[in-house]
């Protein structure tokens, strides 16, 4: 207890320094709890700070930089050339909020705009009326300098860019990035490679569904001022307003439209834009576009687009959106700025002919949803099928899911990449959660997860899991970390097969087994098919059951010894407590079954071995009788995080039943 006291005292006073001494609102820069941008003063704090550019930050209203005049305002980041350098590494949330009147002016600087150097994330973010004006200035841009590698997606730049060369609306030099949902309807100015959107793009270029309708002043290029590898310019869908412009003339693979075109509807939704078409249908990047207008971002205008109204709830925390039934489960993914909500599941629903719209499939889904132990069952049919496909399109960085049971999940995408029973892919924590039917894509398809970089723990899949390449019974492709989880799912893929993993690099694996038939053609393991780094400790699978004698790691067993509690000497069992007190996992006799996780019990009021709910599961009730977090061991019955009454209600419930 006195260490214990000591780390709560410690974290307590880390989490307040880290918070208070870099002048945020608040956070701690973790994807768990990002530092919270409040006003002005927060967003010039990060520029002053290089120790937090691999940092989360996110916007939490709109933000006026009036104050702020010539130099005052610190980019973030900062560029002076390959070898000598310091990107914004992090991830910037807008959150559909704006930041207006940001100025920064001099006579020469070299990597300019909002973010100096940019090698992270932006999204869901405005500029208006930014001037940014740096007549001898280079790789100039309004929302980014210099971008490498970079990701910005659903943001916009109005207002005024002046420079000497590489001048761009968005970005001034942008190399090996991608641009999505983006556009700049900025004046820009420059003498070389000057562009409306980007101004040099260097080597190659993913930008898809963007335009810009800004002022040429001294020429250049409608959306791309210049490109060096035409070859390597994967630019889809974009546009650029010859007669608001002034020019013809791209760099880029564009089309250059009157701008009668570019405000007719009919033009992006020919060329396959993510637009809203009512407000009734699910919600989509662009707003819904008018006659005569040009196309805006879905946070432009909030007020014509109310949120679905659910069961209860209002979203926070404290009081998160309840779920109740197929109609408000499918209301979730109907409005962006639900992306970032909190959920609760509190009755469970089978969705049968339903046409699903997955989660997180536009945006990622950075909320919270927690399951509470009821079923989803038969997902399977889903509006949209060709990408990110699960319950979970995707799971962001800052996302939590927890507690969710699905069953008879019957997800059948030939042609589809990342595709799982609960997420397609997962970049944020997975808790407490099974997928139990058949799953089949084409690329990265796993029985929970398609594709998993974040933390996965205590969770487990079963049926039937195929695909093509890079299949798993649990998860397709794992690059982050994967703790207490097991398959009991049959396997069956051309490469990069495994009973658990298919392909892994430097992920981590613990405390995890397979027991599934496995067949494939080549790179196949009976838990991983293919290891390029990831460290496997303490993981084993059945040798008789996959039928496979290999695996890029981990150990193989039989079948009897797979059903010994003795195979699994380091793993944290009820009933013992030298190897941990969280009591994952449950194995009450041997040669009955293979370990199963507690949970799969503790939400039936059973805690305690042996099988059934009876005077031993009082008894261990009480000894865990208000502890939280691993203290609670197998007694959190409602899966809170604390043992209380609702979990003592939960097992009188149960009382004697088997």
């Amino acid at each position: 207890m006195r260490h214990f006291l000591i780390l709560v005292v410690a974290a307590v006073l880390l989490s307040a320094t880290g918070a208070s001494a870099a002048g945020y609102g608040g956070g701690t820069g973790t994807p768990e709890d990002p530092y919270q941008i409040l006003d002005a003063n927060n967003l010039n704090e990060i520029g002053l700070h290089e120790e937090d550019w691999d940092k989360c930050f996110v916007l939490m209203d709109d933000i006026d930089m009036e104050d702020l005049s010539g130099v005052e305002y610190n980019t973030i980041g900062w560029y002076v050339s390959t070898h000598e350098n310091h990107p914004f590494d992090g991830v910037f949330d807008g959150r559909g909020h704006i930041v207006r009147n940001l100025c920064y002016s001099a006579a020469e600087g070299h990597c300019v705009g909002m973010f100096a150097y940019l090698r992270g994330e932006v999204k869901h973010l405005g500029l208006e009326n930014v001037n940014i004006d740096v007549p001898g200035g280079s790789d100039v841009g309004g929302l980014v300098g210099h971008t490498s590698a970079a990701k910005i997606t659903c943001c916009f730049v109005k207002g005024y860019i002046r420079g000497d060369s590489c001048v761009g609306g968005i970005v001034g030099y942008n190399e090996v990035s991608r641009l999505t949902s983006c556009y700049s309807e900025a004046t820009v100015s420059g003498r070389f490679a000057a562009g409306g959107l980007v101004g040099y793009g260097r080597r190659c270029q993913w930008i898809y569904d963007c335009y810009s309708i800004g002022d040429l002043t001294r020429g250049g290029g409608g959306f791309i001022g210049f490109s060096d590898d035409e070859n390597c310019m994967y630019i889809e869908n974009c546009f650029w307003d010859i007669e608001r412009s002034r020019t013809t003339y791209d760099a880029g693979g564009a089309l250059g439209l009157a701008t009668s075109q570019m405000q007719d509807p009919g033009t992006f939704a020919t060329a396959g834009w993510d637009l809203t078409i009512s407000l009734e249908e699910p919600w989509h990047m662009w707003g819904k576009q008018s006659e005569g207008e040009y196309p805006r971002l879905w946070f432009e205008n909030p007020d014509n687009y109310p949120l679905p109204q659910f069961s209860g709830g209002n979203g926070t925390g404290s009081n998160p959106y309840l779920i109740a039934n197929t109609s408000d489960l499918n209301s979730i993914a109907h409005d962006p700025r639900l992306m970032d909500k909190a959920f609760c599941l509190i009755d469970d629903i089978v969705l049968d002919e339903v046409a699903l719209n997955a989660i997180g499939q536009q945006l990622p889904f950075e909320g919270s949803f927690d399951g509470m132990w009821h079923v989803v069952r038969n997902i399977g049919n889903f509006v949209d099928s060709d990408r990110h496909v699960g319950l979970f399109g995707e799971i962001g960085s800052l996302g939590r899911v927890c507690n969710v049971i699905l069953e008879d999940v019957h997800i059948d995408t030939v042609n589809a990449s990342c595709v799982g029973g609960l997420a397609g892919v997962c970049y944020g924590k997975i808790s407490n959660c099974s997928s139990e039917g058949s799953v089949r894509g084409l690329r990265l398809v796993g029985g929970l997860v398609g594709s998993a970089d974040g933390v996965v723990l205590r969770s487990f899949a079963t049926g039937n899991v195929s695909g093509r390449f890079t299949v798993g019974g649990f998860c397709g492709g794992n690059y982050g970390a994967i703790e207490d989880c097991y398959s009991q799912s049959s396997v069956e893929g051309e490469t990069l097969v495994g009973g658990l993993v298919g392909h892994t690099s430097n992920g981590t694996f613990s405390y995890c087994y397979a027991t599934g038939n496995t067949n494939g053609l080549e790179s196949i393991g009976g838990l991983v098919g293919e290891n390029s780094g990831a460290n496997i400790s303490s993981c084993f699978w059945d040798i008789d059951a996959s039928g496979i004698g290999e695996s890029a790691g981990g150990i193989g067993k039989t079948a009897g010894e797979m059903k010994q509690r003795s195979s699994f000497a380091d793993w944290d069992f009820v009933g013992e407590d030298v190897n941990g007190v969280a009591d994952v996992w449950r194995m009450c006799l041997d040669d009955v079954d293979y370990p199963r996780l507690s949970w799969e019990f503790s939400q039936g009021g059973d805690f305690d071995c042996r099988d059934g709910v009876g005077i031993e599961d009082m008894v261990y009730l009480a000894g865990r009788w208000l502890m939280e977090g691993e203290f609670a061991g197998a007694a959190d019955a409602n899966g809170d995080g604390v043992v209380g009454l609702a979990d003592f209600g939960v097992m009188g419930e149960a009382w004697g039943g088997d």
